[in-house]
Parts: C-alpha cells; structure tokens; sequence
C-alpha cells in the first residue's frame, strides 16, 4: 500500500509543481461528435494523436482507430522533456474508461507539463465512444 502511494505521488508531483490543475485538462474537453469528426478528416488525422490512458490488456481488447496506448509513467512531466513520437503531431488527445478515468486526467497534466501545447481530453473514455456507436478496432493477438 506504501509502494503504490509513493508511485502515485512521483507520478502526480511533476504535473503539481506547475499547479496544472484537473480543471486545466477539463477544459479542454472534447464531445463524441467533435473527436468522431477529428478523427474521420484526413487532414486533422495527420496532425492529432489519439492517446489511450488505458492498461495495454485493455487497449488490446479494443479502442478508438488509430489510437496509442501510452502510460502515464512513460512520460517524465519535467518541461522540456518531449518525446519525439509526440512532437509531429500538433494535438495530443487523451482519453481513459470513461468519465471518471483519473489515469486519463493525470496523462493529460503530464503532458501540459512536459510542455505540449495542445492537450485536449475526451471526458467520456472508450466507453462513452462505444456507447455512442463509435468504431473500435482492436490489436491484434501475435
């Protein structure tokens, strides 16, 4: 129980320290219909990164088309600290299970802090994209 608060609070404290707030990912939200539309024009595809918050069996199982699966522990919240993968693209969109996805809330402030600029989240996670009829594809077993 230690070990796991000790984690969570190297995974939050970076993201603190900026005083980036639930609130600062929060606004930037994004409705079914507004992520559906970004993700079917081929010209916003290739400038929007879809990142799934979500654990690798989950993603595996399925998420929303043309999404990543990455961890909040895979990026460091130190500002400056980009990673390359992430740098072509000029929209970072995150999102988690659904509405109360904290690991979704928590990437998101990571990557304000890190320094992306354009970080929006969709409240609603894989189970709202679901729910609204929203394609899903999903990994496939090696």
């Amino acid at each position: 129980m230690k070990r796991t608060l000790l984690i969570l609070a190297l995974l939050i404290l970076p993201a603190c320290s900026q005083n980036i707030t639930d609130s600062s990912v929060e606004e930037t939200s994004l409705t079914f219909s507004q992520l559906r539309k970004l993700t079917e024009n081929d010209k916003d595809k290739a400038k929007t990164l879809l990142i799934d918050a979500r654990t690798p069996i989950e993603f595996a199982a399925g998420h929303i088309p043309g999404a990543v699966n990455i961890s909040v522990a895979q990026v460091s919240g130190v500002e400056g600290a980009t990673d390359a993968r992430l740098l072509k693209f000029a929209t970072l969109i995150v999102y988690g299970s659904n509405p109360s996805s904290i690991t979704a809330k928590s990437l998101g402030k990571r990557l304000i802090s890190t320094g992306y600029k354009d970080v929006r989240y969709y409240p609603d996670g894989f189970d709202g994209w679901k729910a609204s009829g929203g394609r899903i594809e999903a990994t496939p077993k090696p």
